[in-house]
């Protein structure tokens, strides 16, 4: 099984409008008094915005149903326990943050994720979304947009892409369209996890230099860790890499990982990210960072897996179980979920550059 950062149907309750959500409704991890008033008053006016949340939690009826049938497993990493969906949602509201690794363009994944933030609100546990796929410059954007919005109108889903600049190559914004739009409809800060792309281009530059791949992080990876991340990016990139290239983009991780781990820490508690597997990583990537700054925050890591289902009857019957004990170091807890169809990822350096047409 590889980590690789790249149907079927999970039944979610429908309690919220979709493509619905009030302006209005949003707090920020604020930094500016204008924005902080904003939200005051935006937060008396939401009986008159239209604004829908979602009911109390019914623990009979949870946000998400699934079964083996659908290839979908649920297991603690500490015994290989299958676990059902009530006791994982019990899990889901012990820590203090929960860090939710997914594979990117697999769809499942991002149904579960919507499933659990659904999960979340009405527990009353979320008072964060950070996303890898947000930058400052995105978030800073929307909450500007919503402090000078004086209509209080209720936004579409296209003007919530242009208020938070999403770009139209890299995420696609029907991902991950569903979970912003019902972390906000639910007043729920939205929170930037990523860096810059001047910020990637000034580390790539400095980062020829070995030694400057931790320099800017708190955290400093052991030679075993740096082997690891070193020789995962080369995996990545189908053993095409230029070695050269490999430190500065080490460098570029961990800078990634710092600001994850920023991100979750503006709030004291009840905090999600949503990134992908390996960043979530508890042996290489953010939660190392936790242990370098506030060890004494509980968090819970869950990586969403793919993982081919065995068939019954064959000794690979019980791979999965056997599988999440030997990822204790990486995860708390493995979702498995059917692999995504799509073309080889290494194909890409196989195939020949094309020439200029004359």
């Amino acid at each position: 099984m590889k980590q690789t950062l790249t149907t079927i149907s999970i039944s979610i309750a429908t309690k919220l409008k979709p493509r619905t959500l009030a302006a209005c409704a949003h707090k920020k991890p604020i930094r500016k008094p204008a924005l902080q008033l904003a939200a005051t008053l935006c937060v008396s006016v939401l009986a008159l915005s239209g604004c829908e949340t979602l009911a109390p939690a019914n623990q009979a009826e949870p946000y998400w149903t699934f079964s083996a049938a659908q290839g979908i497993s649920i297991h603690d990493t500490q015994t290989g326990t299958t676990l059902k969906i009530d006791t994982f949602n019990t899990l889901l509201g012990k820590p203090d943050y929960i860090l939710l690794g997914e594979t990117h363009d697999n769809p499942i994944h991002h149904d579960i994720e919507l499933a659990i933030v659904r999960q979340l609100i009405a527990d009353g546990w979320l008072q964060q979304v950070s996303m890898e796929m947000l930058t400052p410059k995105q978030t800073d954007s929307y909450y500007a947009a919503i402090n000078e919005d004086k209509t209080r109108q209720p936004a579409t889903s296209e003007q919530l892409k242009k208020r938070l600049l999403w770009p139209d190559k890299g995420w696609p914004w029907n991902d991950y369209a569903r979970i912003i739009e019902t972390t906000l409809a639910n007043h729920i800060p939205l929170a930037a996890a990523n860096i810059e792309h001047e910020e990637i281009m000034r580390i790539y530059q400095e980062g020829g230099d070995k030694t400057a791949a931790t320099s800017s992080t708190v955290f400093s990876p052991t030679p075993e860790q740096t082997a690891t991340l070193a020789a995962t990016i080369e995996e990545s990139h189908c053993g095409q890499i230029d070695t050269s290239m490999v430190p500065p983009m080490i460098a570029i991780q961990l800078a990634k990982d710092q600001a994850m781990a920023q991100s979750l820490l503006q709030v004291p508690a009840g905090a999600l990210l949503i990134a992908g597997a390996f960043h979530v990583r508890k042996d290489l990537s953010v939660p190392q960072h936790f242990l370098a700054t506030s060890a004494h925050k509980q968090r819970l890591v869950i990586g969403m897996l793919e993982e081919p289902l065995p068939e019954k009857g064959t000794a690979q019957e019980l791979t999965r179980s056997e599988l999440a004990l030997s990822l204790t170091a990486q995860y708390d807890i493995v979702i498995f979920t059917p692999e995504h169809p799509r073309e080889d990822p290494c194909n890409v350096f196989k195939k020949p550059p094309q020439t200029k047409q004359e």
